[in-house]
């Protein structure tokens, strides 16, 4: 498991938690446990997309793939492990209202379903022609989701948010999520490997639609 996490990365969806708390003058510590199970959720899902059965890639954030290293049983653990993990750390973390944790841990729980749907959608569409609803509906929920609740975590912290604010967070959220998506497939062909950090043209080699 820390072979993974502690492999780099931009950890974007942490700093996406706490540029939401800072927002409502919440004390960053506070929103430590949020940003943790962010990420390793985001991990753990990086473990699995790179198996064979999955995207097959064997590189990432410039190391061998988890499951190349390890085995792909030990990847598959690890992953389990990584999500497990960030329950517990949520859970677990008094410096959150009762109330408000069981708030946060319903919609990480709500994420991490999205992220294998997603995922689910984009296995089954390989070699073939997508509509862009489709497209989009897979780029909302494999990366979107994830991103939309990072945000949504450090706003909840504020544990008096406006309905009008939570709304204007979830439309700047989700429009993050698409074009992080959307950049991630331009440079998938457009950037070397040492920047990429994994192999470049991946999605194009399995006629994956983008």
């Amino acid at each position: 498991m820390s072979y993974s996490v502690l492999a780099g990365g931009k950890r974007f969806r942490p700093i996406l938690t706490y540029t939401t708390a800072s927002l409502y003058d919440i004390d960053l510590v506070q929103a430590d446990a949020c940003a943790c199970a962010i990420e390793l959720i985001h991990i753990y899902s990086l473990i699995h997309d790179d198996l064979p059965a999955m995207d097959d890639d064997d590189m990432r954030h410039n190391q061998p793939s988890s499951h190349v290293v390890f085995g792909e049983a030990q990847a598959i653990l690890a992953g389990d492990g990584l999500q497990a993990l960030a329950f517990e750390v949520l859970s677990r973390d008094e410096l959150i209202e009762p109330a408000i944790r069981i708030e946060l841990l319903k919609l990480l729980a709500i994420s991490a379903y999205e992220m294998a749907d997603g995922q689910s959608i984009d296995l089954s569409v390989v070699l073939k022609k997508v509509d862009i609803e489709l497209l989009n509906n897979m780029y909302k929920k494999k990366t979107g989701s994830l991103i939309s609740c990072a945000v949504t975590f450090g706003a909840l912290l504020n544990n008096n948010i406006d309905p009008k604010d939570r709304n204007i967070l979830d439309s700047y959220s989700n429009n993050i999520g698409m074009a992080y998506q959307i950049q991630d497939d331009v440079l998938d062909v457009s950037s070397s490997e040492e920047v990429l950090g994994k192999r470049q043209n991946s999605d194009s080699v399995k006629d994956k639609p983008t």
